[in-house]
């Protein structure tokens, strides 16, 4: 079986939300309720708010650090457009697209038009603008989708999505590769988890059931902002789902790959 990691980046910077959302003040309820409820300590609820002390958000330079040492290649899903908690635009993704690229990753679309296919083939041409890649793929931001997303995805010219969650093998939806997601970090940890008893638990399952009904890959879904001290069960349960793959032998492959193998 083969092992796909794949990011969705949803915040670049702190400043990206100043005049824009309300971002900032649902984080910090948040993060104060959960304190309240012995669920993480002040201190970590105020690390998760350190936007007086640290514009940066992303953690992407962390991640590929982490995945370089590891011998990974990613895919990594930008917006293309703000909405549903994403303020940044296409415009200021620019640079880490970039990045993200110049250090041998691959990037694609995290896309916010699910039923409106005009607008899905804005955030098409805006993402090809930018990185002169004719052939990438997507995934819908908060997975949204309906009966006729993948279809249209399709249309627009879209290589490949990974919006659909459970484990199952790929499918052909046109001439699209359809990889459906086999864990994601917000469905492993909850908010609520204090140890990562019970998201191990859930994760070995899915991974065995992979194991056991033969299928090809085994997709993992972790937002990079998670990849920080102040979400440390996100981060230590990224950390451990990869060295429990190379333990197991699994290969690690990308879905850029795989899409140009099934060609």
């Amino acid at each position: 079986m083969k092992v796909i990691v794949s990011h969705d980046v949803d915040h670049l910077t702190w400043s990206e939300h100043y005049f824009r959302d309300l971002y900032i003040p649902k984080l910090w309820f948040r993060s104060v309720k959960l304190a309240l409820q012995g669920v993480i300590s002040f201190k970590t609820a105020f690390s998760r708010m350190n936007f007086w002390s640290d514009n940066r958000m992303n953690r992407l330079a962390e991640l590929m650090t982490f995945e370089k040492s590891k011998n990974i290649c990613a895919t990594y899903f930008f917006v293309m457009r703000p909405g549903l908690g994403v303020a940044y635009t296409h415009e200021e993704a620019i640079p880490m697209i970039k990045e993200v690229l110049k250090n041998g990753q691959h990037a694609g679309v995290h896309g916010m038009a699910y039923e409106d296919e005009g607008l899905m083939k804005e955030e098409f041409d805006n993402f090809r603008k930018i990185t002169g890649i004719e052939n990438f793929g997507v995934r819908m931001h908060y997975l949204r989708n309906d009966e006729g997303t993948l279809k249209r995805l399709a249309h627009t010219g879209y290589r490949f999505d990974s919006t659909l969650y459970g484990n199952a093998s790929p499918y052909k939806v046109g001439t699209m590769l359809e990889f459906p997601i086999s864990v994601m970090d917000v469905y492993c940890v909850r908010p609520t988890h204090k140890t990562l008893e019970e998201a191990k638990k859930y994760t070995m399952k899915e991974l065995n059931q992979a194991e056991k009904s033969g299928q090809p890959y085994f997709v993992i879904n972790f937002h990079d902002m998670l990849f920080h001290p102040a979400y440390s069960l996100y981060k230590e349960w990224f950390e451990w789902v990869i060295d429990l793959c190379i333990q197991r032998g699994h290969n690690f492959t990308s879905f850029e790959n795989e899409v140009n193998a099934w060609k």
